[in-house]
């Protein structure tokens, strides 16, 4: 039995590879050659009087990989205000969570992962399949709420399914999104603008990324242009 950490990860696992891997998976729950267990939370009080302790467990398997994952994770979650949702293990910054993996040709413990590259990675695969499937074709304009790491998987994901003509990111804190701009323009050779309103990542643009922790509507259905495709991560 291996294991893998977040360095590892980050090291061995493209978002070209997680997107392939994905649509296999999703192709074999159609022809019923996979299965999955959707999540299961089981949630307590934390010592913090503002927060829960929540305990999360998924598993799946597909008969082309020939191999069942559990993931475990463990987070204790808050609401500011009631307009984000925020979660740590240990302190504020820090994370648990973990995959397991099993043969299913004899039973035997392969792997023990940690989640914290790949479940982001996995996130925005995910949404760059749909948007492959739902979006119109050709050249798009994308535009990005959020500036974190959720945030930047998207980009990179929907950089790899269309051609981008420009990039409209927004968040909150002037500096997120001016460091966000200059990291994904340097690292997908792509035209990143740092916008000053929601609203100006929203109107204009073909593909619409929400990847934030807010609890709140963080565009308006009027900025949507028809025919534009938006994705969400809460």
């Amino acid at each position: 039995m291996i294991h893998l950490d977040n360095d590892d990860v980050l090291r061995l696992l493209s978002m070209a590879d997680t997107m392939d891997a994905l649509r296999i998976g999703f192709d074999q729950l159609a022809s019923r050659d996979a299965a999955h267990v959707p999540r299961l939370e089981l949630w307590s009080p934390a010592e913090r009087n503002d927060a829960y302790h929540c305990l999360g467990a998924m598993s799946g398997t597909t008969k082309h990989f020939g191999i069942s994952a559990l993931r475990i994770k463990s987070d204790v979650i808050s609401w500011p205000e009631g307009r984000r949702q925020e979660k740590f293990a240990v302190e504020p910054g820090t994370y648990c969570g973990f995959v397991l993996l099993f043969s299913t040709d004899t039973g035997a413990p392969l792997a023990l992962i940690n989640d914290g590259v790949l479940q982001r990675t996995r996130v925005g695969a995910s949404a760059g399949i749909g948007i492959d499937h739902l979006a119109n074709p050709g050249p798009a304009t994308v535009g990005i709420l959020g500036a974190g790491d959720m945030a930047r998987v998207h980009l990179e994901a929907i950089a790899l399914i269309r051609p981008i003509e420009r990039v409209s990111v927004y968040s909150p804190t002037r500096d997120n999104r001016e460091a966000y701009a200059k990291e994904m323009s340097g690292r997908l050779r792509l035209d990143v603008t740092a916008v000053d309103t929601a609203e100006d990542a929203t109107r204009g643009h073909s593909i619409i990324s929400s990847s934030t922790n807010s609890m709140v509507p963080t565009m308006r259905p009027e900025w949507i242009d028809d025919g534009a495709t938006v994705v969400c991560v809460t």
